[in-house]
């Protein structure tokens, strides 16, 4: 892991700690999920939030104002509002993205459900998302939530993202392995 992402993920995991805890021991915590998943959506849909936490030729004034409007927009709870307070005194907006992942994974775990990231060339139906949730249940032991995400450069198949486990049955990557296996034979 290169020096900046495990920077990036030892600032989040320290906030998304402190900030989990906070909210289990005020019973906040349904609440703090609304909040992410807000703040998650507003980062993903906005290219100048991501960007003022990317960057650091913001000032702190800016920074600040910036983020207590997005806190107001998005109706943020006290403690979140907070957290995103620290984050911009301390200059750690960057790892806000990654603090979001971090707590999401923290209230999964206390719900005993593990998320899976899955990618499918085309559309899943309902008969197939119930297959693939079974499947995975039963692999795992645990309630799975899924995230699906239609990529149709995969031609076919599926590829199953569990945490830093990756299972890639997708066209493809078969087709991919197979033009390997040609290229050493030849």
């Amino acid at each position: 892991m290169d020096d900046n992402v495990s920077l990036i993920s030892g600032v989040a995991d320290r906030y998304a700690t402190a900030l989990f805890e906070l909210c289990v021991e005020s019973g906040a915590v349904e609440r703090l999920e609304a909040d992410c998943l807000a703040l998650r959506d507003a980062i993903k849909v906005s290219d100048d939030l991501a960007s003022l936490l990317a960057s650091p030729v913001y000032r702190d004034e800016e920074m600040g104002q910036a983020m207590r409007r997005i806190a107001e927009r998005l109706d943020l709870s006290e403690h979140v509002r907070n957290a995103l307070a620290l984050m911009v005194r301390r200059r750690r907006l960057f790892a806000v993205a990654a603090m979001i992942e971090a707590v999401m994974q923290r209230i999964a775990d206390a719900r005993g459900v593990t998320h899976a990231n899955v990618k499918s060339a085309h559309p899943l139906n309902a008969e197939q998302m119930r297959t693939l949730d079974r499947m995975l249940r039963d692999a795992l032991g645990r309630t799975v939530e899924i995230e699906l995400e239609i990529d149709p450069s995969l031609i076919g198949g599926l590829i199953v993202g569990i945490g830093s486990r990756i299972v890639d049955g997708s066209v493809k990557s078969q087709l991919s392995r197979l033009e390997t296996v040609m290229k050493e034979v030849s």
